[in-house]
């Protein structure tokens, strides 16, 4: 809903649908339900792109991947019993 233009703040998917698995897109609303994160070609939020050309250019993935290997380290030390293999 709202305008695409100067001024306006905007959220934005571009789905590239010449991948193989969307081909032939005649029909863009079921080629965007179709669509994988791969066929993402780009994201705006809040009018800032957040991928271009299928690159994220996010900035501290590095510090997320961290969080997110300690994190999952914690929930398999709360499930397996103590003693067991890693």
């Amino acid at each position: 809903m709202g305008r695409i233009e100067v001024g306006m703040q905007a959220d934005l998917l571009a789905v590239d649908a010449r991948a193989l698995n969307l081909w032939p897109a005649h029909d863009p609303v079921a080629t965007v339900l179709h669509a994988d994160i791969a066929d993402i070609e780009a994201v705006m939020v809040a009018g800032i792109w957040r991928k271009r050309d299928h690159a994220l250019l996010t900035t501290g993935l590095d510090r997320v991947k961290e969080q997110l290997q300690e994190s999952g380290a914690r929930l398999l030390r709360s499930v397996r019993p103590a003693g067991s293999p890693a």
